[in-house]
């Protein structure tokens, strides 16, 4: 099966942009890997690009809200820290 790379990565300007690789060779059916932290997904080349980059960009998004939740919740923690 013929897979693709979409990836979403900051610039050194700090500009977002995405790429897209064809993969020229075969994977086996169902080697897709997708890693929102990392901005990368390999995905059947057969959901096209514009499907992919949604897919990886909504991945990524809920990921960073995660972690600003995350962090949210720490600084709720240590504000009510004492000595």
């Amino acid at each position: 099966m013929l897979y693709d790379t979409i990836e979403i990565k900051m610039s050194t300007s700090g500009e977002w942009k995405v790429l897209h690789r064809e993969l020229p060779h075969d994977r086996k059916k169902g080697a897709q890997h997708l890693n929102g932290t990392l901005g990368f997904f390999h995905y059947p080349r057969n959901w096209g690009k514009e499907n992919a980059f949604r897919v990886l960009r909504d991945r990524m998004i809920g990921e960073r809200l995660k972690a600003i939740a995350e962090l949210q919740n720490q600084i709720t923690k240590l504000r009510s820290l004492s000595l």
